[in-house]
């Protein structure tokens, strides 16, 4: 039984490889070992336990960015990550989107065996790592450059100064 069981996710694992591209599986084995190595270190930041919605918060930036990183460079760490990535695939639904579908499953389903007040932290958490996921990989989106300040030098990212004027003094 158990080997009939890794047969069918190593068929798993082959599938999505193809369906999105060579370079996840070798990007995913990497990531795999990375967070192996990682284990192998003791904890360094400080414990946040006492203070939830820091945080949730704060995880949900490390979650966002983290995943917009690895997702960006063609990669998945595996798990929920190769889910969504697979969900966005064939919905043709944001990346954002698909993990929040995810994330709200999980937790929906979750409520059976953790206390709603945890649930609400894990809450902060998914919407804020769904919002920054999109940002990081795919960049900022335009309705959301008009609430960013201009540059001082009143010049766009082109070297644009936003007038029409092309004359040369």
């Amino acid at each position: 039984m158990p080997s009939m069981l890794v047969s069918l996710i190593l068929a798993l694992v082959v599938e999505v490889s193809l369906a999105l591209g060579s370079g996840l599986a070798s990007s995913t084995t990497s990531m795999s070992l990375f967070f192996g190595l990682w284990d192998l270190f003791p904890p360094m930041l400080p414990d946040l336990s006492g203070m939830p919605l820091l945080a949730a918060l704060l995880g949900g930036v490390f979650v966002g960015i983290g995943v917009g990183l690895v997702v960006r460079q063609g990669g998945s760490s595996g798990g929920d990550d190769a889910l969504a990535l697979v969900i966005s695939h064939v919905t043709h639904w944001r990346l954002a989107r698909a993990y929040l579908f995810t994330d709200l499953t999980v937790l929906g389903l979750s409520l059976t065996y953790i206390p709603v007040q945890r649930i609400a932290f894990s809450l902060v958490t998914v919407f804020v790592s769904s919002f920054l996921i999109d940002i990081v990989k795919d960049g900022v989106p335009d309705a959301m450059r008009s609430l960013l300040p201009r540059r001082r030098n009143g010049n766009d990212d082109n070297g644009n100064n936003g007038s029409d004027d092309t004359h040369q003094a």
